[in-house]
């Protein structure tokens, strides 16, 4: 029996939309994402720089000059005595023959990283998306817990109020009122630690979205939630299409690609190059 798993947005679902929108909140905010993305981007960059190099390289460069001759020297005239205004305009070309095909490789190893780079963004969104998933599910649990205990502790003062009238009729002790007091004491510090565990929750969720503001209500969609998990052997397919793995085997078929371009280092390398100029008096005065 195979295992089929929707990636595309598998927390819609729990039908939450509730926790639809704070994962998009998260994904839209979250400073370990937009690192990723900034990774990505800076190896496209790097993608068109390499790239580049399967083609010649043209320059093209301009002078001016303005000269004063010396009238009294070895200037013959009509130049003696003159200012004499010069421009220059050159291009010069090179053409690195690649047949090793080093260029080649370069490219394709770094075009291989950014697919690298896809998949780390992948991850991310993943790992986050987890992290979001379960610190809000603790977070409903929490607010469950604290419901029912608001209730037992609304119920165990009742209790207490019938223990103060037995006692006061002389059918119960002072111990056993105590006792049910403590009782009564240790639910309340329960109910704090709730409370605080929720705070540290929140602030997890907080911290997630970039410190954005989150406001969470109960909700029951998490509770209504029918699905069962899928049993049985789990497709080796799953195991290879997890973005953490595909980015670590990116990596590894980049510096094979690598390792291959290096090879053309031991080779001659051979350049074809050319210059073109044009040099031409734009205007004279006398002096």
């Amino acid at each position: 029996q195979k295992t089929t798993v929707n990636t595309d947005q598998w927390w819609k679902d729990f039908n939450d939309e509730q926790l639809n929108k704070l994962v998009d909140l998260v994904k839209e905010k979250n400073v370990d994402l937009k690192v990723a993305k900034l990774n990505l981007e800076k190896s496209q960059d790097y993608y068109q720089l390499i790239d580049s190099n399967k083609y010649p390289t043209l320059n093209l460069g301009s002078s001016f000059e303005r000269q004063k001759l010396s009238g009294t020297g070895m200037v013959p005239p009509p130049y003696a005595g003159e200012i004499i205004q010069m421009g220059q305009i050159g291009l010069s070309g090179k053409y690195t023959l690649d047949y090793m095909n080093k260029n080649g490789l370069l490219s394709q190893e770094q075009a291989i990283k950014n697919e690298g780079y896809k998949h780390q963004i992948e991850n991310v969104e993943l790992a986050i998306t987890i992290q979001v998933i379960k610190s809000y599910m603790y977070y409903q649990y929490l607010l469950e817990e604290e419901t029912l205990l608001n209730e037992r502790i609304k119920l165990h003062e009742s209790i207490i109020k019938s223990y103060e009238e037995g006692f006061q009729l002389g059918k119960l002790t002072e111990n056993d009122v105590n006792d049910i007091k403590s009782q009564g004491i240790s639910l309340e510090s329960n109910l704090n630690q709730i409370k605080q565990n929720k705070e540290v929750t929140k602030n997890i969720l907080i911290q997630l979205a970039g410190n954005s503001n989150i406001d969470l209500e109960k909700s029951d969609a998490i509770w209504n939630y029918k699905n069962e998990l899928p049993t049985g052997k789990v497709d080796i397919g799953l195991i290879h299409n997890r973005p953490e793995i595909k980015y670590y085997l990116s990596n590894i078929e980049a510096q094979r690609v690598h390792l291959e371009a290096l090879k053309a280092d031991f080779y001659p390398s051979i350049s074809l190059t050319g210059d073109l100029g044009f040099q031409k008096e734009i205007g004279r005065a006398h002096v």
